[in-house]
């Protein structure tokens, strides 16, 4: 009977250990967006983005809305504190998750045929180009070690935790390529004196 028992008691010690572990090792892959970068959610020939870049492009949305409606935001119907899956938007049929996410995905399309023109194109990012996203990465990181936390911890307080420091780089550097496209099409494009009077 002590001999059972003592087995009983050493099973469930390692079953208990191998559980702690499980969770553990749960936890890391959750908080580390491993999956998430192996998810592609959108892609052209060139490019893509995967689900921690469209996290990142949720939030950015998200926090752009809030930032500009700030205290007007409870007339609109959304509520900062409950889940965004749970309240119903501004159209009266989908939730502000799907209406933040919808932007966020016509954003990311936006990107993604801008940055496959200017490869047709032949533009590409510059040293010019790299420093400003640099630049805009270093104050994340100024303000983490200001706050005590690490770059990644900040900037998945933020984002979420599936967004780090290197995803919100791959978002810039889209952004960057596809600006940089947009403005030299619109410098290229010129209208002459007869195409205007034609218009009118």
């Amino acid at each position: 009977k002590a001999s059972t028992k003592n087995t009983i008691i050493v099973v469930c010690v390692i079953l208990l250990f191998a559980l702690a572990i499980a969770l553990f090792a749960y936890k890391q892959i959750v908080t580390s967006g491993i999956v998430e970068r192996n998810t592609t959610v959108m892609s052209t020939e060139n490019y893509e983005v995967d689900a921690s870049m469209m996290t990142y492009f949720f939030n950015t949305v998200y926090q752009n809305f809030a930032g500009q409606y700030g205290d007007y935001l409870s007339s609109f119907g959304l509520d900062t504190s409950k889940s965004l899956k749970e309240q119903t938007s501004m159209d009266g049929t989908s939730t502000w998750y799907d209406y933040f996410m919808d932007s966020a995905k016509s954003q990311a399309e936006q990107l993604l045929v801008l940055c496959e023109g200017a490869k047709a194109a032949g533009v590409e990012l510059d040293a010019d180009d790299y420093k400003a996203i640099d630049d805009s990465l270093a104050t994340y990181k100024e303000t983490a070690t200001d706050y005590g936390m690490t770059a990644n911890s900040y900037v998945q307080r933020i984002f979420g935790t599936a967004v780090k420091v290197k995803d919100m780089k791959k978002c810039l550097e889209l952004s960057q390529l596809a600006s940089k496209y947009a403005t030299k099409m619109s410098n290229d494009y010129e209208i002459t004196e007869d195409e205007i009077k034609t218009y009118f």
